[in-house]
């Protein structure tokens, strides 16, 4: 079973790798591969913490969408936004999965 300092965690963890994701594609439209793995295993413990519980902090929610329309922004402004919609599409895939419909 999960608790709130999982999600503590959780959040750390994604702001530990806001920084080193966004930077890169700020200033070059470019991915760092460590940033863009670190940020997939979050998404993979996202989806099996969130899922075992009821409410899930606003700000975690807020943080991880916040990744999702930066990358998309991003990769409205490069030549070549492929890999940057590939990763944003990723980790939006994990999104869905963590905060979609519930039943």
């Amino acid at each position: 079973m999960f608790n709130m300092s999982d999600l503590a965690n959780l959040e750390a963890r994604l702001d530990a790798v806001t920084l080193p994701l966004l930077m890169p594609l700020r200033a070059s439209k470019t991915l760092d591969g460590v940033a863009m793995t670190e940020l997939l295993q979050i998404g993979r413990d996202l989806v099996e913490v969130v899922s075992t519980l009821d409410l899930v902090p606003r700000t975690l929610v807020g943080k991880s969408w916040f990744l999702f329309t930066q990358m998309l922004s991003e990769a409205d402004h490069t030549r070549t936004p492929e890999p940057i919609l590939d990763a944003a599409w990723q980790w939006q895939g994990f999104l869905r999965r963590a905060f979609g419909k519930r039943s």
